[in-house]
């Protein structure tokens, strides 16, 4: 069975509607790192240099994507941001695709996948055009699971391949995609526990993740986020991922949890344990972060289809009602908080963090000579991007606040916003 065409209609608009009013909104500061990264490392005859940048090698996939991007539509914004929203809608038909599994059925998976795709709580994931990781990471996850279900269901050795593929992109795509096993072994637990050869299979893509961590914590002192305090091994990352996971089920987790409960938990209690095992185990690679006491927005999409099956489920409890007059009240609940939080309080943050790059283009723009970078909210690299990318100056027409002026007087730009 197959999921209808007006369902999956439905799913696509529930992904475009949310972000239409910031489809026209300038690029953010790291978006001017990536389109830079996209031109630094993107060519095909720059994959030897990428292949050599411990950070940037495993976010090949968005370097490569965002140069295509750069190359065929410019460097505005719009080309860019429709990239990042192209790969959410596949990634909330990717989750209505998990019906094809036995054990989700469409019923549940398909207002999962409508839910996914509006939510506003990962929004930065979708917005940021430097968090397509984010989005191509879980692609190639669930695609990867797609294909390993079907192996187990049909045992053609096509479908194992394919998921191996979909794995090793993801590992290009983003670090976080190294939770792909855990998920292969939970469907062969369910589903195949007495046919063993997965089990070969899954131990090749540890060994894989093995190798894959090895290089980089073999390049430690060339990492940048090893080195900045970014992350580090600590003691404290089970608050973190505990914080995280109670703040991932406000509201709509505890609303369909609550809902489940009413109606018979017993029934749900496998999807209920099934959504929190997802989303801690996608939690994880994230909770040994120090800058923050909670995994922010775009570093949960992955873990969010597990709440979104929570959602399912208590959408199947209320369908099952009959009560047209609840099904509605439901539904225009889920649309008011969620494009209502979108709409607002986000889009005016938003409005707000373009303001520092857009105010030094403006400066920039009226200058002839070099801008030196006195005082700002972002690093010199971002304001050196912004002009390289929007006004096509050279690199070294941007200096930090010591570094020597190259010929002419440099005019000296000073920002003490905190947007």
């Amino acid at each position: 069975m197959s999921a209808p065409l007006n369902a999956l209609a439905v799913i696509v608009f529930c992904a475009f509607l949310p972000y239409l009013p910031f489809l026209l909104f300038p690029l953010f500061s790291d978006d001017y790192i990536q389109i830079g990264l996209g031109r630094q490392y993107g060519a095909w005859d720059q994959w030897g240099q990428l292949a050599q940048d411990v950070l940037y090698r495993c976010r090949a996939t968005s370097i490569v994507l965002t140069y295509l991007t750069d190359r065929i539509a410019g460097d505005g914004a719009l080309p860019h941001r429709l990239l990042n929203l192209a790969v959410h809608t596949v990634a909330a038909l990717l989750v209505a695709g998990l019906g094809s599994w036995k054990r989700i059925g469409f019923r549940i998976s398909i207002p999962a996948a409508a839910f996914f795709a509006l939510r506003e709580a990962h929004q930065e994931a979708v917005i940021w055009v430097a968090a397509l990781p984010e989005l191509l990471a879980f692609a190639f996850v669930l695609a990867a699971i797609l294909a390993w279900i079907r192996w187990m269901d049909t045992r053609r050795t096509l479908w194992a391949w394919a998921a191996c593929a979909a794995f090793l992109l993801g590992l290009l795509s983003k670090e976080s995609a190294a939770v792909f096993p855990a998920f292969a072994f939970l469907v062969w637990w369910l589903d195949a526990r007495s046919w063993r050869t997965p089990l070969v299979v899954i131990a090749g893509m540890l060994l894989i993740d093995g190798f894959y961590a090895s290089s980089i914590f073999a390049a430690k002192d060339d990492h940048l986020h090893l080195n900045d305090g970014t992350f580090t091994f600590q003691v404290g990352f089970a608050w973190t991922l505990m914080h995280s996971l109670l703040r991932m089920m406000w509201p709509w987790g505890a609303i369909a949890t609550g809902l489940l409960a009413w109606h018979g938990f017993q029934r749900w209690r496998g999807y209920a344990l099934g959504a929190v095992v997802w989303m801690a185990v996608a939690l994880l690679p994230y909770s040994f972060l120090t800058y923050m006491d909670r995994v922010p927005s775009r570093h949960t999409y992955l873990a969010s289809a597990g709440i979104a099956i929570l959602v399912g489920c208590a959408w199947q409890t209320i369908a099952g009602l009959r009560r047209p007059a609840v099904v509605s009240l439901a539904l225009a609940v889920v649309l008011i908080h969620n494009l209502g939080y979108l709409w607002t309080k986000k889009f005016d943050q938003y409005q707000r963090r373009v303001e520092p790059t857009e105010h030094f283009l403006r400066y920039a723009e009226s200058r002839s000579g070099p801008v030196r970078i006195a005082c700002a909210p972002y690093g010199v690299d971002v304001y050196r991007q912004a002009a390289a990318i929007r006004l096509g100056w050279p690199p070294d027409q941007v200096i930090g606040p010591k570094d020597p002026s190259p010929a002419g007087e440099a005019s000296s730009y000073c920002d003490t916003s905190k947007p």
